[in-house]
């Protein structure tokens, strides 16, 4: 069995040439006002619970790898959330014309206010999921590992 690994996933690979930022004490969370909006509305799609926290991630580390290679890190955000958009019949693609016109705009209501975008930020939803199987092995029990190539 060969594991199969989506671009987002760099662990084990050969390091590309790049840069880390270092944190800047007293930097701004959002370089530009759209980066803001991405996230917001983001959050004001996800009070409606169309989908988890899971889809949204996946929607993220799914997008093809030029894209995602491409793509800033807020522009991923909204490539993924216009996917799930599309997917879970919130809109039509034809709609999605005017969402970058939308993000730019200086005066454009996104239908969530401060108080509930820290709400929903600080909820505390829980992340664990329920399993359908009892786990093979107890909590500290010594288990040994193989490649899935070893015999």
């Amino acid at each position: 069995m060969t594991k199969t690994t989506r671009v987002h996933d760099l662990g084990g690979r050969p390091c590309q040439d790049v840069t880390i930022p270092q944190h800047q004490a007293y930097q701004p969370v959002f370089e530009v006002v759209w980066q803001a909006r991405t996230l917001a509305i983001t959050l004001a799609v996800g009070l409606r619970g169309k989908w988890t926290i899971d889809v949204s991630r996946y929607a993220r580390e799914s997008l093809p790898a030029v894209d995602y290679l491409s793509l800033s890190y807020y522009e991923i955000w909204i490539a993924a959330l216009t996917n799930l958009l599309v997917e879970f019949e919130l809109v039509e693609a034809i709609e999605l014309s005017t969402l970058e016109n939308t993000l730019m705009a200086n005066d454009v209501k996104l239908g969530i206010n401060p108080e509930q975008a820290i709400a929903s930020l600080s909820s505390c939803i829980p992340y664990s999921r329920p399993f359908e199987q009892l786990p093979k092995f107890n909590k500290s029990q010594k288990v040994r590992t193989r490649f899935p190539h070893d015999n």
